[in-house]
């Protein structure tokens, strides 16, 4: 089974005076403004490493949900905040990493479990097998 999920981004003006707006096929982000200003500075509206940070927090989040119950184990709640670095100098803009805080209600077990599951995710979820920058990882059991 092959699935495709499509995003349409359109860019109007130059690079830093220019705006754009985002959508997502299935329209939950329909013209979602963003501009040199929301993605270098902190003005209102949406960037691309905001939009990748939301994938990744997303995705694993699933991905260690679903690794626990391959075990039998279910959890209460995983919560997943993903923190995108990037450098910023002359004509590059670079990834440099992405740090995922993970904190999860999962009765009986330990942290120390907790932490090796995490891990296994970390690993295993499909936006961390694109990525090719160092992924660190946090994991608390609540």
């Amino acid at each position: 089974m092959v699935l495709k999920r499509t995003s349409i981004a359109e860019w109007g003006g130059a690079s830093t005076a220019g705006k754009g707006i985002l959508s997502t096929g299935s329209k939950l982000i329909e013209n979602g403004q963003y501009s040199f200003p929301s993605r270098f500075e902190q003005a209102t509206g949406t960037n691309p490493e905001e939009l990748i940070a939301a994938a990744f927090a997303g995705c694993y989040s699933m991905a260690l949900s679903f690794i626990l119950d391959m075990d039998a184990i279910k959890s209460e709640i995983i919560r997943t905040e993903a923190t995108l670095s990037m450098e910023v100098g002359p004509g590059n803009v670079e990834i440099t990493g992405v740090h995922l805080q993970v904190t999860g209600a999962v009765p009986g077990i330990d942290q120390a479990l907790f932490y090796t599951y995490a891990e296994k995710a970390r690993t295993s979820c499909a936006v961390s097998r694109i990525l090719r920058i160092p992924i660190s990882l946090e994991a608390v059991l609540r």
